[in-house]
């Protein structure tokens, strides 16, 4: 075993903790949410962990060099809020392209209900994933409302049952001959 390897690398190691601790530190944790600081933690505590079982002065600075851009990768509320307004953007785009006229006034007032129901939900939202989830799950509600029909009174779905029962009586009498 060579002790002075030994020793200057146990020196690089203690070097390389102290400046990832100096990095977290500096690190508002108020510019995250709970969740979000604890991952931030979660990356210095696991590249300790690491520098601490590294074997060579290389291994260590990989992994120095690697922890900025994990967590550059967690969200901050600033990076929510831009991603919460043009998630608003877009959806007020979507708003504007229904036509409203297409709706009785019940399915209308049920779809203005659901829109400002997403809208409060997207300013609440703790993540990206829950916007996209507002948002989508939206979309599909206002898309499986009815919209009026023009001419015959009768719904799709009471015509498709009448073709269902006319074609099962059909079957049936084909069968028996």
């Amino acid at each position: 075993i060579d002790f002075d390897f030994v020793r200057a690398l146990n020196v690089v190691k203690e070097n390389n903790i102290y400046e990832l601790e100096d990095m977290l530190y500096e690190i508002n944790e108020f510019d995250y949410s709970y969740s979000n600081y604890e991952k931030i933690k979660k990356i210095f505590s696991e590249a300790i962990t690491a520098i601490q079982m590294a074997n060579s002065e290389e291994e260590i600075n990989s992994i120095v060099e690697r922890v900025p851009s994990l967590v550059d990768e967690v969200i901050t509320y600033a990076d929510l809020n831009s991603y919460k307004n043009a998630a608003l953007d877009e959806f007020e785009k979507y708003i504007s392209s229904i036509n409203l006229k297409d709706y009785s006034k019940d399915n209308y007032q049920l779809i203005e209900s659901k829109i400002k129901e997403a809208k409060e939900a997207i300013k609440k939202a703790p993540t990206m994933t829950e916007i996209d989830n507002i948002i989508e799950n939206t979309k599909v509600y206002i898309e499986n409302i009815d919209k009026k029909k023009s001419g015959c009174k009768g719904s799709s779905s009471s015509i498709a049952g009448l073709l269902l029962s006319a074609l099962a009586i059909t079957l049936l009498k084909n069968k028996k001959r």
